[in-house]
């Protein structure tokens, strides 16, 4: 019997610190975003005449909002991809895999539908905003949700 009682609190000791360490086993990703929460509010950006976007099948990358507004975190800037200028999707252009979250994408690492880290290399498909060709776990790139209103394209949280 008192065997019995010994391995029913061994048995409750080693799942209380299993599940109390949830985050060491699931490595880097682990409760919330690792880039901060930044409100956005309403940012509209003009994407060109005719509510035509400019680009088809590709990324572009903004600073500022058309109020003169920075956008992202700490400025760094949204990138905005869209398969055939109807559909976009949006994420923060901040590198979830520098620790430091000072890297960030510019219209210089943009090849398509993939955006690159200039400093780890660290490469995210647009689309989805997941990290490609990585063993790593990474957390995505910040999503922020966008829509057209004739040649705008306006950028919520």
């Amino acid at each position: 019997m008192d065997s019995k009682i010994a391995l029913f609190f061994l048995t409750i000791a080693y799942l209380l610190l299993n599940l109390g360490c949830g985050d060491k086993n699931t490595g880097k990703l682990g409760g919330d975003h690792i880039v901060p929460y930044v409100p956005i509010g309403n940012a509209a950006i003009t994407i060109g005449g005719g509510g035509e976007a400019p680009w088809v099948n590709g990324s572009r990358y903004f600073t500022h909002s058309n109020t003169g507004n920075p956008l992202g975190y700490r400025g760094h800037g949204v990138v905005i991809y869209t398969s055939n200028g109807d559909n976009f999707t949006c994420f923060d252009a901040t590198c979830t895999a520098c620790s430091s979250l000072t890297s960030h994408f510019t219209q210089a690492n943009l090849e398509g539908l993939i955006a690159i880290c200039p400093v780890c290399e660290t490469e995210y498909e647009l689309y989805t905003g997941q990290p490609a060709k990585t063993e790593q776990k990474i957390y995505p790139l910040r999503p922020y949700s966008v829509s057209k209103s004739n040649n705008r394209l306006i950028i919520t949280n």
